[in-house]
This record gives structure tokens, sequence and C-alpha cells, in this order.
């Protein structure tokens, strides 16, 4: 998928190795698995995406619920990889103080530029997909569409400044 094709209103909900999730569902409905233990960096996994099938409790009760509307997902998970001289929350410890679920309330934002960086960037979760490239590209880096399995690229073509798949 390339970055033209994501919506740009969804928000920032997790950032680990150089990888941004965005989900377009409310960022206090937004999961992943262990996304209230700390350290985020040991335990949490990437966010949850809409399933068309799945069982919950309700009032101690099993629960069918579904993600999907007439065939197509209610929200959705858009990831892109960066490359900017940023810092993450567990970047500089071993073991970091926050959970996922502690970020996305912004106790401390998911990137920050290094103390010896004489430019000032913060990005903190809600953050949108279309601001966060912005902020990226103004501060010199890049923004990739290409995120793992989650949407295949078919080209490497350059959207918009920004390129559509990261090539190591």
């Amino acid at each position: 998928m390339e970055i033209s094709e994501m919506n740009m209103d969804a928000v920032l909900c997790y950032v680990s190795e150089g990888k941004a999730y965005f989900t377009t569902k409310l960022l206090k409905d937004q999961w992943g698995d262990d996304w209230n233990d700390a350290p985020y960096e040991h335990n949490a996994e990437t966010p949850y995406k809409a399933n068309e099938s799945f069982t919950h409790f309700i009032d101690g009760k099993m629960a069918q619920g579904s993600d999907y509307t007439n065939g197509k997902p209610n929200w959705e998970i858009y990831c892109v990889h960066f490359d900017a001289d940023l810092n993450e929350p567990c970047d500089g410890c071993t073991n970091s103080e926050y959970s996922v679920e502690m970020i996305n309330k912004k106790v401390v934002p998911w990137l920050v530029a290094p103390g010896y960086n004489k430019k000032v960037l913060s990005i903190s979760a809600g953050c949108p997909l279309s601001s966060f490239i912005e902020l990226i590209q103004e501060y010199g880096g890049e923004v990739y569409a290409k995120c793992d399995a989650l949407h295949e690229s078919k080209d490497d073509n350059n959207v918009g400044g920004v390129k559509n798949e990261r090539k190591d």
C-alpha cells in the first residue's frame, strides 16, 4: 500500500525500532498484547488489527464479536518505516518504566530529538499520519510505506517525496 492510499487522519499508537503504527480507531480504544505492561520494549506487541470474528467476555459471559461490517474492517492499522535521528522512551536504558498504555496517555512522547541535536522535536501518541510525515521530513528524516506484511507495496517509486519501500 502506498502512503497516498493510507488514511492521513490515522493516529500514532505504537513505535518500535524504526516502525510507526497508526490507527483509525479512537486512540483510547486501540490495544495490543501486553500494552499495559512495563517495560513496553520487552513486553508489548504490535497493535491488534481488525478481526472478522473474535470471542470476548461481557459480564462473565462469552460473546462473539467482529471488527467488520459488510466484509470491510471498521478501522485499520497502518505501519510505516521511518529513518530519523530520534529517541524512543526506551533508548538509553535497559528497562524503561513505561507501558504503551502510559505512552498513549501522553505520559511521555513516542519520539524525541536527542539532547545533542540542536533541532527540537517531540512526537506524541495521537499524532496524525500526515503530521508525522511532515515532522519527520522537516527534521531531515524519511518515511517509507512498506512495513512487514501489514501492507504490501507493489513498487518502490517515490510518492509525494515519501518513498514507498525501505531499502536497507
